[in-house]
């Protein structure tokens, strides 16, 4: 990445993560739920927004999300749960899963916890799936759904989905660098100007 601030990589919500909701949508209170991603470099996760409803008749529910780690193609081990977010009408939610360094060429899931259910992305009844945003190299992995007795894939990853990552350290480093730069130049040409 060579972004200065968060960037989306990953979704189906579009380069900015602001994208529309498609009228269909698929309840986590009867199975969990999951999207997969191969990263396409090593990043440091941001934030996750997903296309959200609460399922309690208009009460705020909160609703966590989880990135996991790859089982065989499957969602494995939790690597980091974000806080709870309240998840009301039909809308998209943010969750802040800050410092998950993710390494390009892995596969990772994110996983809806609890009590909300997930739109898929798209218009109307037409769903569009996730790809990488940005030129991020990123690739899709599809949908899951656990019965209770192990993850299925569902298909092509049509919840909706948007992924940003966060600058490294280095990249700050080299925009100030340039910042001091683009000052020298234009400070020499003003003293240039100036002379004249």
């Amino acid at each position: 990445m060579s972004a200065v601030q968060a960037q989306v990589v990953f979704g189906n919500l579009g380069p900015n993560g602001g994208g529309p909701l498609s009228n269909d949508n698929i309840d986590t209170d009867t199975m969990p739920l999951a999207a997969g991603f191969m990263a396409g470099a090593s990043d440091t996760l941001g934030s996750v927004t997903l296309g959200l409803y609460n399922l309690n008749g208009g009460n705020a529910t909160p609703t966590t999300v989880s990135i996991h780690s790859d089982a065989s193609g499957f969602p494995g081990t939790a690597i980091q749960t974000s806080a709870a977010v309240n998840v009301g009408n039909k809308g998209l939610y943010t969750f802040s899963l800050s410092g998950v360094n993710l390494t390009g060429g892995d596969v990772y899931y994110i996983v809806l916890n609890n009590g909300a259910s997930w739109y898929y992305a798209g218009s109307g009844t037409t769903f569009t799936a996730a790809t990488g945003q940005n030129g991020s190299g990123y690739v899709d992995m599809g949908s899951y759904s656990s019965s209770g007795s192990g993850w299925s894939m569902d298909g092509a990853g049509t919840l909706s989905l948007s992924i940003s990552v966060v600058p490294e350290p280095h990249e700050y480093a080299m925009m100030a660098g340039a910042g001091m730069v683009g000052f020298a130049v234009w400070r020499r040409r003003a003293q240039r100007a100036a002379k004249a």
